[in-house]
């Protein structure tokens, strides 16, 4: 089998049924899976994968409950001889951590920019009150 028709199945790989939560996990039509498919190259060997949930092998286990940011639904998932097509490689074999670290840069992106934004009204209010406060203008410092 050429490798542009290779199948990757997942179990086959580890010997092991890959169970994990994942944030909107339940909703999800498609997930990012970084797995090692070659243990000696030890990092070197991560390997990105797109993971569509039609896949033959990808079962939503259980929804589950959690106290806060509850926007945001998690679920566990599970991929038993979960058959991911050679089309659905993200990158070339071996080259996950450089995908995952050029992802990880936009996604500290856009967690900083709510964060900026959150700061600047706060700043904005905190200039606005105090040049409207009239507390303390009266005070002589004779």
């Amino acid at each position: 089998m050429s490798r542009e028709n290779a199948i990757y199945i997942r179990e086959a790989l580890f010997s092991l049924k890959v169970n994990f939560s994942l944030t909107n996990g339940a909703i999800a039509n498609l997930i990012l899976v970084f797995t090692n498919i070659q243990l000696e190259r030890e990092k070197r060997g991560i390997t990105c994968f797109l993971v569509e949930k039609d896949f033959p092998g990808f079962i939503i286990k259980k929804k589950m409950s959690k106290m806060g940011l509850r926007t945001a639904q998690m679920a566990e998932l599970l991929l038993e001889n979960c058959e991911v097509p050679a089309a659905n490689l993200l990158g070339k074999e071996g080259a996950g951590m450089a995908v995952f670290s050029h992802s990880i840069e936009w996604e500290r992106g856009f967690i900083l920019a709510s964060a900026i934004g959150s700061m600047e009204r706060r700043n904005r209010n905190n200039i606005i009150q105090a040049s409207t406060s009239s507390r303390g203008s009266d005070r002589s410092y004779s």
